[in-house]
């Protein structure tokens, strides 16, 4: 039966291994840390003070690695309300023709959306705060809570180059599943778009559309001088993830 609404494909058993991951490392990085603390004491009391620096060094190394992992996963995958979600909401109201791919094995980015169009790579960020965007740089506004922000959300990266490397992903992928001359026929965009409703954008010559998530719905609507893929290759371009994604 057909639906009036996007259609949306989320890989959740891999959404749920990963917030598990994370909740195991943060545990980790505790026990690393306490573990260090204690042997690197217990090393100093027997008169022993480079195996204790040595011991202090390598658990606080260790529980900054895990707690580095822990970060990552929860960034991507342990948000309230998850990205995934977020995006099909704001998603809602185009029709069955889209179809978002969500964390699909086999597909070389977390979020992709098949449309009567092409394909659009959508790099999500979820950081509060004042982003500045130009061109290709990158940066944020804050001072102090600019620290505060990167000690608890981590780096901003660059979301742009970040999608432009999904784009040409998805392409190769694409030339692989339907040959050269038939993917070349299949425009492949990237968006960045953050997630936080309490972020400010400040946007000046993009290498490529930058956006809040509200706006991404609207964007998605306005032709841009695009226009639809003939029906048969539509039904190919579908067909190719539908094939990732069963064999995920």
């Amino acid at each position: 039966m057909r639906t009036e609404s996007v259609l949306v494909f989320t890989n959740e058993r891999l959404v749920q291994s990963r917030i598990r991951l994370g909740r195991l490392a943060t545990l980790a990085g505790f026990l690393a840390l306490g573990a260090g603390l204690i042997f690197s004491l217990q090393t100093q009391a027997q008169n022993q003070p480079d195996l204790a620096l040595l011991l202090s060094y390598g658990g606080l190394l260790l529980g900054l690695f895990f707690f580095s992992l822990a970060k990552y996963n929860a960034l991507r995958f342990g948000i309230r309300p998850p990205i995934h979600e977020i995006l099909s909401r704001e998603l809602r109201g185009l029709d069955y023709k889209y179809r978002l791919y969500n964390y699909i094995e086999g597909i070389p980015v977390d979020h992709l959306l098949v449309s009567p169009f092409g394909l659009t790579v959508i790099e999500t960020r979820p950081f509060i705060g004042h982003i500045i965007n130009r061109g290709q740089k990158w940066s944020r506004k804050g001072g102090l809570f600019r620290i505060l922000q990167f000690l608890s959300e981590g780096a901003l990266g660059n979301p742009s180059r970040d999608a432009q490397r999904g784009v040409r992903a998805v392409r190769a992928l694409l030339a692989e599943r339907l040959g050269a001359e038939r993917a070349a026929a299949v425009p492949v965009e990237g968006v960045v778009v953050f997630t936080h409703p309490r972020v400010v954008l400040e946007v000046t010559d993009p290498v490529v559309p930058v956006l809040h998530v509200r706006e991404l719905r609207a964007h998605l609507r306005r032709p841009n001088g695009r226009t639809r893929l003939p029906l048969d290759l539509q039904r190919q371009v579908v067909q190719v993830f539908d094939d990732i994604k069963q064999a995920a």
